[in-house]
């Protein structure tokens, strides 16, 4: 059998250097997922500069491996029966998470300046929605959100339908 070496450097995890690990694991899913224009930071959180359309291609939620970081253009998982949103962008443009299994909007964006799109869910409150949101909040239809909290939204400015 032939020895392996490895280096210390950059590249010189033993797991990505065999073409395992999480930074393998990473890019791989990147790649089936089509997500091209990416930079994977220091922490393992993935920025993208491209719009991210996961509609239907994941299966209740994000591998536990990913957390995408800034999405630079609209971040799409709809159609995935989703239970939660963990792994999702902490800052998109638009963000559209409708036609799934939510009850809760933790771990949604932090910051969205487009849309927010969360109809057609399980959501009886909309008690995660960052304050930092200043996008048009698509959350009535297909929820059973209290008229009193999608008031005080209201009244803080938001667009809410």
């Amino acid at each position: 059998m032939k020895n392996m070496k490895f280096s210390r450097g950059e590249d010189n995890d033993k797991l990505q250097n065999l073409g395992i690990g999480k930074l393998a694991a990473i890019k791989q899913w990147l790649e089936d997922m089509s997500i091209r224009h990416y930079v994977i930071n220091d922490d393992l959180t993935i920025d993208v500069n491209q719009q991210v359309c996961l509609d239907s291609k994941v299966n209740g939620h994000l591998p536990d491996y990913i957390q995408f970081g800034v999405v630079n253009s609209a971040f799409l998982i709809r159609s995935c029966k989703l239970t939660t949103l963990k792994g999702c962008p902490t800052s998109c443009s638009s963000f559209y998470c409708s036609y799934n299994n939510l009850t809760s909007l933790e771990y949604s964006p932090v910051t969205c300046s487009v849309t927010f799109s969360c109809e057609w869910n399980l959501l009886k409150s909309l008690e995660y929605l960052h304050r930092n949101i200043t996008a048009r909040i698509y959350a009535v239809d297909g929820n059973d959100i209290d008229p009193k909290e999608i008031g005080k939204l209201r009244s803080r400015g938001l667009f809410i339908q």
